[in-house]
């Protein structure tokens, strides 16, 4: 008895596999505007920030003040400011986790220790884009 029990119910069980899923329907997508290009090399950026050390001590702010501008991807703010912008569209946030090696490195400067990580914490209000 027991070895007919067992046929019957590997014989299911291969069934149960062998079925199709069931479908579900789909939403059909077509893009009708393309989303604007983010932060590129070239565009000036209009941005509120907040940096800390990773003690949570802020060295610096803007927020509440007046928009910190730069032109992305020249050099005139740390390596990490540049690499971390790229992309970014306007009202985005982001936190950037940057290394020495991309901030101020061994020297360090008057608020900021050597070999510090810095944690920013970025906004982008604008962007200025110059015609290529």
């Amino acid at each position: 008895m027991f070895r007919r029990l067992s046929i019957p119910v590997l014989v299911l069980a291969s069934f149960a596999v062998a079925q199709p899923a069931s479908t579900q329907p789909s939403v059909q997508i077509k893009q009708l505007a393309p989303a604007k290009p983010g932060a590129q090399d070239g565009d000036t950026l209009f941005v509120f920030y907040t940096g800390k050390l990773q003690n949570g001590t802020v060295f610096d702010s803007n927020v509440g003040g007046r928009l910190f501008s730069f032109v992305l991807g020249t050099g005139q703010v740390i390596k990490g400011w540049d690499q971390g912008m790229q992309g970014m569209q306007i009202g985005e946030k982001r936190e950037l986790i940057i290394p020495p090696d991309l901030a101020y490195g061994a020297k360090g400067n008057a608020r900021i220790p050597a070999n510090s990580t810095l944690d920013f914490t970025v906004e982008l209000i604008g962007l200025a884009r110059v015609p290529k």
